[in-house]
């Protein structure tokens, strides 16, 4: 293993000299390619460090790092939550135990001027520099040093970040003060009733104000009774209240509240066959260069278009997608996302009419509406540039589609198909539609894809009102999960879906629940076309939902 490490560490010392300062979009997509391969062979590798103190070891799949569209899987999060707290503009950040940098690399994409990161390890430093190259990352630098030794902590900063290195840094935490002109970002150890004694005591010495921002994971194994503490000190308390933003309640890192899937391939043209069999069987051409040039030909009559019975059929359809086509191929050479987007018109005009789109209520404001199709187009472009030769391993280097599963599918269930796997997964909902059709499109085999299985927390509520006349359900009232957010909600009988709906206001939700910020979009005035027997109105629920997941559940029949 350890020639192994040798060689690829020597392989990738090479490849940056032979780059010299180019780095990112000055790259050719060999070079990127290249690079992405070396640098995941890197981090896959099986190599600790063991540290300038008492021997302590660290792996390299300690940090989670973005590349490009995708983030690798790490021991420990990103800490954004953390991050977005601390106004990081226009100031130089001193990063201490860089690792291979992402706080770094966080802090700078923050708005920070000059970040500098100190690691002993050169091993990770070389990955460091490497994944700066990669994502094109300027004004991020790495240097090695011995973190416990008060010499090497040089110059000024007005930020410092001590993220899980305290028993590295508290025999120099006078050093570290000399250093700090503004803030200390502080991460502890893993705590036992020991955070007074071990740490705010020795620290608030040197910084006398405090602001306790949460608790992050300590690993893989964390349990929700243990934990690290998130720490912003600073000398001045007139410092602390202009740089660091106050958590409406505590923060937990990403890790130990946002949902995590499995990880599989998706089989691109099984799946898209069933979700996009519509458009795919109705223009049928020898290549995508072919469909692509029929489709720019086409003079298309949007409002005419949005009268025939395709547009209902949404996603499932074909016009849908004929009308994606046709606004990203006849965007301006600039790439701006216009007023005479053939596919904005549609979808604000038309679709939102037609489609239930929870979640996306906020897009029939022209701008918003713009920013999401940006992203869409954003992922045609990214695959066809990956299908034409860009290619940057197995699969293309982009978010995961991500597949959501329940004990009850529903009478909807979506059939998916997984490589190596035969028979389909019957998935309630999918968040990738866009991504599956490009990849169909280009002739991409494969998608990187997570499957989560939805959970069912009980949270606050009240179903106020309930009637059923044998054709139409309404129901009114709130429902709150005081920890997680949700912007729509969902109604249920018997695993079947009635009807999706975005949150509406409850001012009076808010005055019961003044210290929960996201309390006043709670409410959910319901009205649902079924046909429901004795036994679905006894399942009657309401799921409050964000990104396709459910945050929180209220049992109808419960609260009647």
């Amino acid at each position: 293993m350890v020639e192994t490490i040798r060689r690829q560490q020597d392989e990738l010392e090479r490849f940056l000299a032979s780059v010299g300062d180019r780095a990112g979009p000055d790259l050719t997509h060999a070079e990127l390619a290249r690079l992405e391969e070396l640098i995941r062979a890197a981090l896959r590798a099986d190599y600790t460090s063991a540290s300038c103190k008492d021997g302590i070891e660290t792996g390299n799949h300690y940090q989670s790092v973005r590349l490009g569209d995708t983030r690798t899987e790490g021991f420990r999060t990103d800490r954004r939550d953390f991050l977005d707290l601390v106004d990081f503009r226009g100031r130089a950040v001193l990063d201490l135990g860089s690792n291979l940098g992402e706080l770094s690399r966080s802090a700078r994409a923050r708005g920070a001027v000059e970040v500098c990161g100190i690691e002993y390890d050169p091993w990770f430093l070389t990955v460091a520099r490497a994944i700066n190259v990669f994502n094109g990352v300027t004004g991020v630098r790495f240097v090695r040093g011995d973190i416990t030794d008060p010499t090497t902590l040089e110059g000024e900063f007005d930020i410092v970040l001590a993220f899980a290195v305290f028993t590295y840094i508290e025999d120099v935490l006078a050093r570290v003060a000399e250093v700090t002109r503004e803030l200390l970002l502080l991460e502890t150890h893993n705590l036992d009733g020991n955070l007074e004694r071990d740490y705010l005591a020795p620290t608030t010495r040197w910084f006398p104000h405090a602001r306790v921002l949460g608790t992050s994971d300590w690993g893989r194994d964390f349990r929700p009774t243990e934990g690290r503490a998130v720490i912003a000190f600073a000398k001045e308390a007139a410092t602390l209240e202009r740089m660091v933003r106050a958590p409406a309640r505590p923060v937990r890192s990403p890790r130990t509240t946002a949902a995590r899937g499995t990880p599989a391939q998706l089989d691109v043209v099984r799946t898209s066959q069933a979700l996009h069999g519509r458009f795919f069987s109705t223009f049928t051409f020898a290549s995508a260069d072919d469909l692509c040039a029929a489709v720019a030909s086409l003079d298309l009559d949007v409002e005419a278009f949005s009268r025939s019975r395709e547009a209902p059929q949404g996603y499932s359809g074909w016009l849908y997608w004929l009308l994606l086509l046709k606004g990203w191929l006849g965007r301006p050479a600039s790439g701006e996302v216009t007023d005479d987007d053939v596919f904005l018109a549609y979808w604000l005009e038309h679709h939102l009419a037609h489609v239930e789109e929870p979640g996306r209520s906020d897009e029939r404001d022209r701008e918003e509406a713009r920013t999401a199709l940006e992203r869409r187009y954003a992922d045609l472009d990214a695959l066809r540039r990956w299908s034409d030769g860009g290619r940057c391993g197995p699969t293309p280097p982009m978010r995961a589609v991500r597949l959501i599963v329940s004990d009850a599918p529903g009478d909807q269930a979506l059939r998916i198909a997984l490589v190596g796997r035969e028979e389909p997964l019957l998935a309630r909902s999918v968040d990738g539609w866009h991504r599956i059709f490009a990849a169909r499109l280009f002739g991409i085999g494969q998608l990187a894809c997570e499957v989560l299985h939805e959970r069912y927390p009980l949270v606050h509520g009240d179903v106020q009102r309930m009637a059923y006349d044998g054709e139409t359900l309404e129901l009114d009232g709130w429902l709150l999960n005081d920890r997680r957010a949700a912007s729509w909600y969902e109604v249920r009988a018997g695993g079947r879906t009635l009807c999706r709906r975005a949150l509406r206001a409850r001012p009076d939700v808010v005055e019961r629940f003044p210290d929960v910020p996201h309390a006043g979009r709670s409410g959910f005035a319901a009205t649902c076309a079924c046909t429901l027997t004795a036994a679905d109105l006894s399942t009657l629920e309401v799921l409050a939902m964000e990104d396709w997941l459910p945050v929180g559940r209220l049992v109808v029949r419960a609260a009647r």
